[in-house]
């Protein structure tokens, strides 16, 4: 296996850790991602800026935030996805000579 930026890798996993929780303190995603805090504070605050992630000074939780949003929608806004995805099912009805339907799972969270 290729050797992975490290840095690159921990930004992911914090943003993906994030996006399983309903937001998660310094300390619970140190521990989570088994990062240290000192390691993932620089990171957090360079997303923060970036509006990556949000910061709720009350509970001191961190969510994400509105750019994780904006990039997400603008995958899907593409023709080329639909695309790309079309030509797949295609060859799996081809394959195996059977139905193939795509459906979208939403949790109640993603809704707002």
């Amino acid at each position: 296996m290729k050797t992975l930026h490290k840095p690159t890798e921990r930004v992911l996993l914090i943003l993906e850790t994030l996006s399983n929780d309903d937001g998660m303190t310094l300390s619970g995603l140190s521990l989570k991602t088994e990062i240290s805090k000192s390691t993932i504070f620089p990171i957090l605050k360079s997303l923060l800026h970036r509006k990556y992630i949000s910061y709720d000074e009350k509970s001191g939780k961190y969510t994400l935030g509105i750019s994780c949003a904006v990039l997400a929608s603008s995958t899907f806004e593409k023709e080329y996805w639909l695309k790309m995805i079309n030509a797949e099912m295609r060859k799996i009805v081809a394959d195996c000579n059977e139905v193939c339907q795509m459906g979208c799972w939403m949790t109640p969270r993603s809704l707002y």
